[in-house]
């Protein structure tokens, strides 16, 4: 029912009898604003929302049709019903035509007959909100579903990409082995040549082989829980020291100055799974950097926590890639001439980060992006 709403409403009459009256009627129902003039009502609109506005059509200085068709503006939403005599019927069919009010009840009015009358315009106005309402949200879920459509549309083709790198991955390795093996066995021992070159590709195609089979392992036992973590206290500088030797041919061909903060942060955690870490962050940063570019380590130890900051002064990454940038399926170069890897290394990190409930995050701008650990108190 409409008494239980409490909904406000606005009567406009110039005769205060009428207007007394009015106000008694819907008083117990309603939240009854009055106003004696057109004038008056309309600066009661300005500052006061209401649901109903009753008016009289015969006022001075200003009609209520006139009345009405202001209030338009300032309360679209409510119903306007218009109290008039017969002599004025043409006006009041001119206003409704025009949408400009809900009904006109003709003088005198009947108060059971009027109450029913604002009773359900105030239900049809509450039926139309819910409608409008209702059209929103399905308006807003219309633009997620949509949007989560195309995410999983775009999933759908980097997982397709991802095989066909995948394959290529492991088929490379694999040919080579098996191309240097069916030599080997077809040739004469006393005819063999480079017989140690051989072994020596077979055994780096191997290593590469195992070592992409132990990534996408470790990944999917490090998401689905499974991983043990060994916790322990974390000798940083030695995992740092031991991942820069590894890469030290690359840092000397590229020239590339590396810089690294004294001190060494105090870290709790499985070794084995922040030197692989460390590992795939210096990867890319060496990767990806210039010639003569430069690699910067820091850290930041707080009462909230440590963060572990590598930057490099490669190339910017684009915001519509770096905001995708540990997805799996993605390779982080050009996929399409396997520069990339199989872009399962940064979604390793955000793996390894979340496993000891850390947090992992990349920044870019031209000559410098930047990867964030960030790290609980508890593990630091």
């Amino acid at each position: 029912m409409a008494g239980t709403k409490k909904h406000p409403i606005l009567i406009v009459d110039d005769d205060k009898q009428t207007l007394e009256a009015l106000e008694r009627l819907f008083k117990k129902d309603y939240e009854v604003h009055v106003a004696s003039s057109g004038t008056e009502g309309l600066k009661t609109l300005k500052d006061t929302p209401v649901s109903a506005i009753i008016c009289d059509q015969r006022m001075p200085h200003m009609l209520g049709t006139e009345m009405l068709e202001k209030s338009i503006p300032l309360q679209p939403d409510a119903i306007r019903i218009l109290i008039t005599a017969y002599s004025d019927i043409e006006a009041v069919i001119a206003a409704i035509n025009t949408g400009k009010i809900y009904h006109y009840e003709t003088k005198p009015w009947d108060r059971d007959r009027l109450k029913n009358i604002v009773e359900k315009g105030i239900h049809s106005l509450e039926m139309a909100r819910l409608v409008r309402d209702q059209n929103e949200k399905l308006k807003i879920i219309n633009q997620e579903l949509q949007a989560a459509n195309e995410k999983l549309m775009e999933l759908d083709r980097a997982k397709d990409q991802f095989l066909n790198l995948i394959s290529h991955e492991l088929r490379t390795p694999l040919t080579s082995i098996l191309g240097f093996t069916e030599t080997l066995i077809s040739t004469p021992i006393h005819e063999r040549k480079d017989f140690e070159k051989s072994l020596s590709h077979i055994q780096n195609s191997s290593q590469r082989l195992l070592k992409i089979i132990e990534k996408v392992i470790l990944l999917t036992s490090l998401e689905s829980k499974q991983y043990k973590i060994h916790k322990e206290n974390v000798d940083f500088n030695a995992i740092v020291k031991h991942v820069l030797d590894s890469h030290k041919k690359e840092i000397e061909n590229k020239k590339i100055k590396v810089s690294l903060p004294s001190g060494n942060p105090k870290i709790t955690g499985d070794s084995h799974l922040f030197h692989i870490l460390f590992q795939e962050l210096f990867d890319n940063a060496i990767k990806y950097n210039k010639e003569e570019g430069s690699i910067k380590l820091h850290f930041d130890s707080k009462k909230d926590g440590i963060k572990i900051c590598i930057e490099n002064t490669g190339e910017n990454i684009p915001h519509k890639d770096i905001k995708n940038i540990f997805d799996k399926f993605r390779a982080v170069k050009d996929m399409k001439h396997h520069g990339g890897g199989l872009g399962l290394g940064l979604p390793l990190c955000q793996a390894i980060m979340e496993a000891h409930g850390g947090s992992i995050s990349a920044h870019s701008k031209p000559g410098l992006t930047s990867i964030t650990l960030a790290l609980d108190p508890l593990l630091s």
